[in-house]
């Protein structure tokens, strides 16, 4: 199964101008928006069958015109799996992190007043993230601009995998960042990074 690698843009709310990568690196999460701050009943979410319920329950309430396939909350919870890299940019400076469980299993709902406001509610916890540095450090599809109004992109989904390995160039740029170094074959600890920067 290809290990792959995910750019988030952390801006939340119905205008996305919420600054939610601040509250990514703050507290070690990742979350893709969708709070629904101050709707009774949010308090009773404790996994992330209740949530999708729930989320389930307000779309068809409000006769919005939104499907869960097609959004990032979808993306995040059920698309991204564990040993994958996530990548956001806050500030000007680029940060990675490993998913470190299955995103079901890293999943919390907080119902809390800062998470609302940042529109983190629902978020994937035991996010370590590390710091990079600005664009000129990073690869180029993880700092290229996407035109596209998605929270959450898979930036590798053009790569093919390394020869005899589960990484593709950007995941395994993104695994060297890491010190995952010990999980790769040793003759491709030097080869194809100038590709990717």
């Amino acid at each position: 199964m290809t290990i792959h690698a995910w750019k988030i843009k952390g801006k939340g709310g119905s205008d996305h101008d919420i600054k939610s990568y601040e509250f990514f690196i703050k507290n070690h999460c990742v979350s893709c928006g969708w709070s629904f701050p101050n709707v009774p009943g949010r308090e009773k979410i404790n996994t992330f069958e209740d949530y999708k319920e729930f989320w389930d329950k307000q779309i068809k309430g409000h006769h919005w015109n939104s499907k869960w396939g097609y959004q990032s909350v979808h993306q995040l919870f059920e698309n991204v799996r564990k040993g994958d890299f996530i990548w956001v940019r806050c500030n000007g400076i680029y940060y990675v992190a490993e998913i470190p469980d299955k995103p079901k299993d890293l999943f919390h709902f907080d119902v809390g007043e800062i998470a609302s406001n940042f529109d983190c509610s629902a978020m994937l916890t035991d996010i370590n993230w590390m710091k990079v540095g600005k664009e000129d450090v990073v690869p180029g599809s993880v700092s290229t601009y996407t035109h596209n109004r998605r929270a959450i992109t898979k930036v590798d989904n053009h790569e093919t995998p390394l020869e005899n390995s589960q990484y593709t160039a950007t995941s395994y740029y993104s695994a060297i960042l890491l010190n995952k170094t010990d999980l790769l074959p040793p003759k491709m600890i030097h080869t194809r990074i100038l590709y990717l920067i």
